[in-house]
């Protein structure tokens, strides 16, 4: 096993934390990440030795931190919850914010204002293990909502939330649809495992709230997982398989034709590309490979333990380096922008490759450069003098400046986390 995805915590939350913070080692010995045979031969490869940001980056980037900390804590609703109060999974992504600040050490109590939304989370948890609302005026999303609200739970590292963790983990591995069509393996937005849907997005979020449940230092072995509900890891390697665009691995035939510039790239789902698609010279339809979707896909990968050699996590890292930008969502330009930074962040994390080495041979200090456009796009407010982000491009939501600020915040969080740690 090449990445280490156990958490050997003395603390219910620190292995979590430390993921995404890029301190947890990642590489056994004698592996690298430099597959990619264009790497020059005397290039250093970081694995889990983060570069330090240098003081005016760490300066700055936790001067934005701490406004848009603040800022959000003030657009907290009485009942504890953010924006809509009916998708908690935008609690619960508040809620991580404050749990990954890189300024807290993981015995510190959490912000009243984290208190109150793990409150509100608390409150929508239903008998069936979920954690989302049933409304007329709303879709319940309940994958969405619970994967989101049950990894802000695990953030906490409190140990009296493991029922409720333990249970949202067994509700989200009860929805995994398992059949003969190319969606097995995978998840939707919703938690009917008959449904022939699923897509990358809703998947990645699943599979990473899964992994931390199952990995977390608080999880009781010998009472927990006693009804065998457990993900079927294999069947959603081959649904993740089925939306990269790599021939030979993926039997899709939308796959074979893919171009170089797509190629090791993700796609939405088996049938569609938010970025597009077109048809090639034998006539069939090819998708296009984008950025925030590339990011999932390599981190559930990684979630899935597959090796860093491996072909499909070889060409994923690969459509990466050609493809690495903090400027825009590659492929989707300001679509979805807030959410590609915080996958990106945690994927190359995770990947744990500092720099990053791009086909050209420059080295992509990426933690720099992301903080450094983070903190160049946050805005303030004239109110306030508190700052946020928002994104003119509504797609996906990223107009509601609350979702987009969170986003944002996670992505410094981890990025600033080595460098400003206690």
């Amino acid at each position: 096993m090449a990445v280490d995805l156990r958490l050997r915590a003395s603390s219910a939350c620190v292995g979590v934390l430390i993921l995404f913070s890029g301190i947890a080692a990642n590489a056994s010995a004698g592996t690298s990440a430099g597959s990619d045979d264009r790497q020059s031969a005397d290039a250093e490869v970081l694995v889990s030795s983060p570069v330090s940001l240098d003081p005016s980056t760490l300066k700055d980037g936790l001067h934005s931190l701490d406004l848009g900390l603040r800022w959000l804590s003030i657009q907290q609703h009485p009942d504890g919850s953010w924006s809509l109060a009916q998708y908690p999974a935008l609690t619960g992504l508040a809620v991580a914010c404050y749990c990954l600040d890189p300024r807290r050490a993981p015995a510190d109590p959490l912000p009243e204002a984290a208190q109150k939304g793990v409150a509100f989370l608390l409150g929508c948890v239903r008998p069936d293990g979920g954690i989302y609302v049933s409304s007329d005026q709303a879709p319940a999303l309940p994958h969405y909502n619970t994967a989101l609200a049950s990894m802000a739970l695990v953030l906490t590292g409190d140990e009296s939330h493991r029922a409720v963790i333990e249970n949202a983990r067994r509700f989200l591995v009860g929805g995994q649809h398992l059949g003969s069509d190319v969606f097995s393996g995978g998840f939707g937005y919703e938690a009917d495992p008959n449904r022939k849907y699923a897509d990358l997005s809703s998947t990645y979020m699943v599979l990473e709230s899964v992994w931390a449940a199952e990995n977390s230092a608080f999880r009781d072995e010998k009472q927990d997982f006693q009804d065998e509900r457990r993900l079927d890891w294999a069947a959603a390697l081959e649904f993740l398989t089925r939306v990269q665009n790599l021939p030979g691995s993926n039997d899709q035939p939308w796959a074979q034709s893919a171009t170089k510039d797509d190629r090791g790239g993700f796609v939405y789902h088996p049938g569609e590309s938010k970025a597009g698609d077109e048809m090639s010279e034998d006539g069939s339809r090819r998708f296009h490979s984008y950025g925030s979707m590339s990011y999932a896909g390599l981190l559930s990968l990684l979630y899935a333990d597959v090796d860093r050699d491996d072909p499909r996590v070889v060409a994923a890292v690969d459509w990466i380096r050609r493809h690495y930008t903090v400027d825009e969502n590659p492929g989707m330009g300001a679509q979805g922008l807030y959410y590609s930074f915080h996958t990106m962040a945690k994927a190359l994390i995770h990947w744990g490759e500092e720099p990053l080495v791009l086909p050209s041979g420059r080295r992509a200090f990426w933690r720099k450069d992301l903080a450094r456009k983070l903190v160049s796009l946050q805005r303030i407010d004239p109110q306030t003098s508190l700052g946020y982000w928002v994104n003119d491009n509504g797609r996906w939501w990223e107009s509601d400046p609350v979702l987009a600020t969170t986003f944002a915040l996670m992505a410094l969080d981890m990025v600033l986390g080595p460098s400003a740690r206690p």
